[in-house]
């Protein structure tokens, strides 16, 4: 039992992810801060400018990654967060790329936009705000 309890530990971190946001945007985040965007809790960066939330498909592993990684939450948990909100009228449905290349066409091509993609990924025409790293969030300085 503690054999597949380590082996489960180990897999739930096996992707690092790299976060996201337009280069002329000069926010820094914290975790509190991208906690808040990604629970639509505050639909603005620190200098008061929009911010327009980006995900990973669903289904991908990185998507998943993000939930636990940040929000503590799993996938679906996460979803059944939003469908609550959507519901309620409180939020409009998330948006959600393909892949990272989507993803960086997506980020570099809207001031608002930030979102999240492997760490192996290159950062083409984006600032990168911090890692997730082993569960642990890492701002860049």
């Amino acid at each position: 039992m503690l054999f597949i309890t380590l082996l489960l530990s180990c897999s739930v971190y096996a992707t690092e992810l790299m976060l996201i946001a337009h280069p002329n945007n000069t926010n820094k985040l914290e975790q509190h801060s991208l906690i808040q965007l990604y629970l639509n809790k505050t639909s603005t960066f620190a200098d008061g400018s929009a911010a327009v939330i980006f995900h990973s498909a669903r289904d991908s592993e990185q998507h998943q990654q993000f939930c636990l990684s940040l929000l503590n939450l799993t996938a679906s948990q996460y979803q059944s967060y939003w469908s609550r909100l959507i519901f309620t009228g409180a939020a409009a449905r998330p948006h959600f790329v393909q892949n990272d290349e989507e993803m960086l066409k997506t980020v570099s091509n809207n001031k608002s936009a930030i979102g999240y993609i492997s760490a192996s990924t290159e950062p083409v025409n984006v600032r990168v705000i911090g890692y997730l790293h082993n569960g642990k969030w890492q701002a860049m300085p």
